[in-house]
């Protein structure tokens, strides 16, 4: 299996192989850039948000990026990015861990 990275700012706990593994965040989070069009000024303001590049990004070396949504989705060629999907959460709503990565 390849190497699993977690590029969230957060610890993920995913279900391999029907055992919880904590994988801890590295540290290196990758964002997507925006930018904000106005599109009316009225009593509520509305913008159109334009995604651009992701910073921090490293490139494809073999391993399975763990970055969110908004990540996969600005780099649809990218066959190494995944976030977590099938969320398990606890009593009070908070996500405790994931049962799947996701690619859009």
């Amino acid at each position: 299996m390849a190497m699993i990275r977690n590029l969230t700012p957060h610890v993920v706990n995913l279900l391999i192989d029907g055992t919880w593994e904590a994988i801890p965040s590295e540290g290196v989070v990758p964002r997507v850039s925006k930018k904000q069009e106005i599109i009316s000024e009225g009593p509520i303001r509305i913008v159109r948000e334009i995604f651009g590049e992701i910073q921090n990004l490293p490139e494809p070396n073999g391993d399975l990026l763990i970055v969110s949504q908004l990540c996969c989705a600005a780099a649809p060629d990218r066959t190494d990015l995944f976030f977590p999907t099938d969320l398990v959460r606890d009593e009070e709503g908070r996500i405790v861990g994931a049962k799947a990565l996701g690619q859009n």
